[in-house]
């Protein structure tokens, strides 16, 4: 059984840190587990004040496929009427797959590689993308 779990949440300054776990399903499998990603997300959003981006680190979070996960990108899932900025990271096994899914979603973002992609490979970076998103 596919399974994930909200392993820590904080704030960094004002930015929400969000760490998950486990194996995300395949496919339409992934459905709910996606959906919980997302309402503990905005649960989290409104238990800490003042977030003005998310950082979710999905690390130790195995991912396939699932275009459910294209929701982590629109502008106002986290907050009505509030475009809040995201980065991502994510364990290098996955991150084709994010790869993947970036490019069938058909999203413009920088992707992963430079200061201002939303994928990077730590906290700090992760950090420092947010930064340079906002100036």
């Amino acid at each position: 059984m596919d399974s994930i779990a909200l392993t820590k949440a904080e704030l960094i300054k004002t930015y929400l840190h969000l760490k998950f776990e486990g194996n995300l399903g395949l496919g339409s499998s992934s459905n709910e587990q996606t959906e919980f990603i997302i309402q503990t997300t905005k649960d989290k959003f409104s238990d800490f004040k003042n977030v003005q981006a998310i950082i979710f680190d999905f690390t130790d979070l195995n991912y396939q496929f699932g275009n459910r996960l294209l929701r982590l990108f629109d502008p106002n899932v986290f907050k009505n009427n509030c475009t809040i900025l995201i980065s991502i990271i994510a364990n290098e096994q996955s991150l084709y797959n994010w790869k993947s899914l970036i490019e069938y979603g058909r999203k413009d973002l920088d992707f992963y590689g430079t200061e201002k992609s939303i994928f990077q490979d730590s906290i700090t970076k992760a950090i420092k993308s947010i930064n340079k998103r906002f100036n």
